[in-house]
């Protein structure tokens, strides 16, 4: 059987890919399922120092599998809908508070549960041929998985309510006026800007990056004053650091620094 979930670790960097194609890469509940572990797996690896969340052929991800949904009985339809809405937010959630910086490599569709994806991972690279968009109010729905929530986190209100309010399809190019992705780049070239990006950020120290992300997430869910006391708590373990002084060594000695995240 084909997995549906492909892990690919290169260096200090790892690249999970959805494996569906022929669905788009839909959200099924396996794939789900398949995903909540690989993400607990990550959780603990130490060697990992950032994500790239893409996707295999021509789409990153196109929301739930709803053919999937077409297999429930009446009775049972309510029932299956909600766990598995369940199901997917606390994926996306891990996604979201993981400890290591995480990129969404979107080379194509990302739609509905594919844009919550997207918007999960702390950065987006996009292809010019992706397509954007949250197409649940088309059908009678709105986004189930934390949509309503977190995009407005992550672009301007009343953008945000655009395109949740009227279902909008938008490109890359206009998904990067909105300040949805931090860069457009050729379709063929997603992956491989993803990956440069990664390598940019997984050179520094380890356990500085884990704990600024927890800084940065906590600070966006807490008051300005108590946000700040957080930082400066959780810099503590930054300060004593093995890696920050070899930091400090390697710029009186003119160097590069070797980290090894202790």
């Amino acid at each position: 059987m084909e997995e549906l979930i492909k892990i690919e670790q290169k260096g200090n960097i790892k690249i999970v890919t959805l494996n569906r194609p022929k669905a788009l890469n839909s959200i099924s509940s396996q794939l789900a399922r398949d995903f909540h572990k690989v993400l607990g797996e990550i959780k603990f690896d130490m060697e990992t120092r950032c994500l790239i969340i893409t996707g295999e052929g021509r789409s990153f991800c196109a929301g739930a599998d709803l053919k999937e949904r077409q297999t429930y009985t009446p009775e049972e339809r309510g029932r299956k809908i909600q766990e598995m809405n369940e199901l997917v937010t606390t994926l996306f959630e891990k996604i979201e508070t993981l400890e290591i910086p995480t990129i969404a490599a979107v080379n194509g569709f990302a739609l509905g549960g594919g844009m919550e994806l997207a918007i999960s991972c702390d950065m987006r690279i996009a292809g010019e041929q992706s397509i954007f968009g949250f197409p649940e109010i088309d059908y009678g729905s709105y986004p189930g998985a934390g949509g309503p929530t977190m995009l407005p986190r992550r672009i301007p209100m009343g953008k945000a309510k655009l395109l949740l309010f009227t279902g909008r399809r938008i490109s890359a190019r206009e998904a990067e006026k909105y300040d949805l992705v931090e860069e457009v780049v050729p379709q063929d070239q997603v992956l491989a800007k993803a990956l440069e990006l990664a390598e940019e950020i997984a050179q520094h120290a380890p356990l500085a990056l884990r704990e600024l992300k927890k800084a940065i997430t906590y600070g966006l869910n807490t008051t300005p004053d108590l946000s700040r006391k957080i930082s400066i708590w959780l810099r503590r373990a930054i300060d004593v650091s093995e890696d920050y002084q070899e930091g400090l060594r390697a710029r009186n000695e003119k160097r590069k620094p070797v980290f090894k995240g202790m």
